[in-house]
């Protein structure tokens, strides 16, 4: 089936492996993926081996047919688990040449956007005392393919732990969810051989700081360096590919706590705000859309991730009335806040 190189050319799509992966798990599973595959518009592309990335949209519209149709425990974690470091192209190899763990975190968390993090999906490293934390962001709406995401991504993150020398392995001390526990709760203790915690403020992988400090045995300053060199050009190419909506998007995502002002956009983006209302026209949306559409999935966000009440959740993202940004927010989602959280 088919593979790529482990990179996207635009931040809103994923490499072709997420989708074989999750066929290779349904298949195991006994599960008729065609149907799926069919319904999702990815059957063509998967017989003909024509694609080498996908749309965020075609891959969960996939993964949805796949749920509905079935109940496979830990899923995500399962197809998490596949991925190996030539899965992520060019930023895998700047992973496994950096000198020590804590580079090779901070080198794949700063290119992530290059094998398919976006501005719904991301994933961000911080130490607390004796703990490094990697926290999983998803802006996935409906509860199981939230769930299927975080878990995917937590399967990654326990299968990459290259060796540093010593023997010393990236073991997880402890995992967090923030949704509540599934039936398989007890199988995801064991695949993941740590203690659980659901119903968390934040989806979170917990291991003992002193590891980032761990030299890797495959270490190789030059290897690194041009790796990353590599991964800045791919990042840089993403950007000016990018169209013009998706460029607005992430420089008010830039901005957090600010009331972004198109002439200051437009002033960034090196055109006039006329010309900035002409060509988002043009793509079919407006500045107020798009500023809309960036506080609510930071909203969804709050909602899933911490314990703030909906009123201060509303007040962050712009509203003096509650009930203002209940309607908005239910219109925006198809969902009160409340049934969101």
């Amino acid at each position: 089936m088919q593979q790529s190189d482990g990179t996207v050319s635009n931040a809103e799509n994923l490499p072709f492996n997420h989708v074989t992966y999750a066929v290779q798990v349904a298949t195991a599973h006994g599960i008729d993926v065609q149907p799926c595959l069919q319904a999702a518009g990815l059957e063509v592309a998967v017989r003909t081996n024509s694609l080498r990335e996908v749309s965020r949209k075609a891959y969960y519209s996939f993964i949805e047919s796949v749920v509905d149709c079935s109940k496979i425990p830990s899923f995500g974690l399962a197809v998490g688990k596949n991925f190996g470091v030539a899965d992520y192209g060019v930023l895998g190899y700047a992973f496994i040449s950096s000198r020590t763990l804590g580079e090779a975190l901070r080198t794949f968390l700063r290119f992530q956007q290059i094998v398919g993090s976006d501005g719904g999906f991301r994933e961000e490293l911080r130490v607390e005392g004796d703990e490094a934390i990697i926290q999983v962001h998803s802006s996935q709406l409906r509860t199981e393919l939230f769930r299927f995401e975080v878990e995917e991504a937590i399967g990654q993150w326990s299968v990459s732990g290259v060796e540093p020398q010593g023997g010393k392995k990236l073991e997880f001390s402890k995992v967090h969810f923030s949704f509540a526990a599934p039936s398989y709760a007890k199988l995801l203790k064991e695949q993941l051989g740590c203690p659980l915690y659901f119903e968390q403020p934040a989806n979170e992988i917990y291991f003992p700081r002193k590891l980032l400090g761990e030299s890797f045995t495959m270490a190789n300053q030059i290897t690194a360096e041009i790796c990353a060199q590599q991964c800045e050009a791919l990042l840089k190419n993403m950007e000016t590919q990018s169209g013009l909506v998706d460029k607005v998007r992430r420089l008010i995502i830039s901005r957090p706590g600010e009331a972004p002002i198109p002439d200051d956009i437009a002033s960034q983006l090196n055109i006039s705000n006329r010309t900035l209302r002409r060509r988002l026209n043009e793509e079919g949306t407006s500045f107020k859309h798009i500023h809309n559409d960036v506080r609510m999935g930071t909203a969804q966000e709050y909602l899933r991730q911490t314990d703030l009440s909906i009123q201060e959740i509303a007040f962050l993202v712009g509203y003096s009335e509650v009930s203002n940004f209940h309607r908005a927010f239910k219109n925006w989602s198809s969902l009160t806040p409340g049934e969101c959280r």
